[in-house]
């Protein structure tokens, strides 16, 4: 069972409750060849997870040949999303209607519509001046537009705004909806 709180300074928090996943497991992403992992994406058709690498700017595919992630035999591909100018591989997700990959980048504040092989397909320019912008994910979900159909998507972006670093109790993140082109 999901419970989404939704606080006055629109941070999300998640609790998720189910017994059955008490257990908690974990894999290295250095043995992959990531030493900075920012972002994860799970894509359920192929069954590939892929981890945004923030200082290496790369894009880790990881396909688990025998249906388990960490265990030796997976098969890893990983490509440059530095060539395309992205300073920080901060955040990934994916757009399952059009195949895609979403690497979004918070010092360029724009979100790199990519192929699974790292072809760069679009660049989107997160239209926002905030001096203390702090971007750290994206997803695909229907519009915020009652008078879409079903099948309306923008992407929904994080904004951790201020860090935290200083004030652990300081919540002052926020979401945002850039509609996809």
């Amino acid at each position: 069972m999901w419970s989404i709180v939704v606080t006055s300074a629109l941070a999300v928090l998640i609790t998720v409750y189910a017994a059955a996943y008490s257990a908690v497991t974990s894999i290295s992403t250095i043995g992959y060849g990531s030493h900075d992992p920012e972002g994860v994406e799970f894509e359920p058709g192929s069954g590939h997870l892929f981890i945004c690498d923030g200082s290496g700017k790369e894009v880790y595919d990881i396909d688990p040949a025998n249906g388990v992630f960490g265990d030796g035999n997976d098969v890893v591909a990983h490509f440059d999303v530095g060539r395309y100018g992205i300073r920080n591989c901060e955040g990934i997700g994916s757009d399952p209607q059009r195949r895609t990959l979403l690497v979004i980048d918070d010092y360029e504040r724009k979100i790199f519509e990519l192929t699974r092989s790292g072809q760069l397909l679009r660049t989107i320019t997160i239209p926002l001046s905030y001096a203390d912008l702090w971007l750290a994910g994206v997803t695909v979900a229907p519009t915020s537009n009652p008078n879409d159909g079903p099948n309306a998507m923008s992407y929904w972006v994080v904004d951790r705004h201020v860090d935290n670093n200083a004030n652990p109790k300081e919540n002052d993140g926020r979401i945002y909806e850039v509609l996809r082109p």
